[in-house]
């Protein structure tokens, strides 16, 4: 996490604008701690970094539970995603399904989603349709949308290919896409950073035209080796945890 602040810290540095996203299973990797919640530590990790807004992959929610989620949604200072999660036997979605964010003159949704399993004490549905759902009133609401996926790559696919009008799609999980991908009638961009949980981090600048298009962009994957320097505040507040 100190290598991560490194190159959150720099990218801070030279954009007036950052957004600092997780696509999910970021929230179940706690070491023990002085707190012994589930996620506790990672939650406190994220708030400290300055995240915007975290997805809930399926192993966040086997792993924190109906209680824990509902404890970090109301704690942490980012916002908890998912517009496809529910607690099993009820209407009621484990999360907020999209952030509404200002970044300058820009109006952003950020809109998560959560990978289909069997897990116990939640239902969760399809993502495609989860987000057909939201596309109308979101399109009114914000000039440009994220997509945060723990989906499969597939399921992502499909939502780029069918749905109209989401700018980018940040994918999490283990299924690695080499490179930045455009798809869809949209041209919807797909980003992948992670290959095994807190190995990488992904550096994406993005250009939008005067119609909030996205015309251009960069994109780099980070390995946070030892080629990265340790951020020294973020360690000395990590040590902290455990004085």
């Amino acid at each position: 996490m100190a290598r991560r602040a490194t190159v959150i810290r720099g990218a801070r540095a030279k954009a007036e604008h950052v957004l600092v996203l997780d696509a999910g299973n970021s929230l179940l990797y706690d070491d023990e701690g002085p707190d012994s919640a589930p996620g506790a530590v990672s939650a406190a990790v994220m708030d400290q970094l300055g995240y915007d807004a975290v997805a809930l992959g399926s192993g966040d929610l086997s792993a924190l539970g109906p209680e824990g989620v509902a404890r970090l949604r109301d704690e942490a200072s980012f916002t908890l995603l998912s517009a496809n999660a529910y607690a099993a036997g009820s209407s009621e979605l484990a999360a907020a399904p999209y952030a509404l964010l200002n970044l300058g003159e820009r109006r952003l949704a950020v809109i998560g989603l959560t990978d289909v399993r069997d897990t116990p004490g939640w239902e969760i549905r399809d993502p495609l349709q989860a987000v057909k759902a939201l596309m109308r009133q979101l399109r009114r609401e914000a000039d440009v949308i994220i997509l945060l996926s723990h989906a499969a790559q597939n399921t992502n696919r499909q939502i780029a290919l069918g749905v109209k009008g989401i700018d980018v799609i940040i994918m999490g999980g283990s299924q690695t896409l080499a490179e930045p991908t455009r798809l869809g009638s949209s041209n919807t961009l797909l980003l992948h950073a992670e290959g095994m949980a807190g190995a990488n981090v992904g550096l994406a600048e993005l250009y939008f035209d005067a119609q909030a298009n996205l015309a251009e962009f960069d994109w780099e994957r980070i390995r946070l080796d030892a080629q990265i320097p340790e951020d020294m505040q973020t360690l000395r507040w990590l040590f902290s945890l455990w004085d």
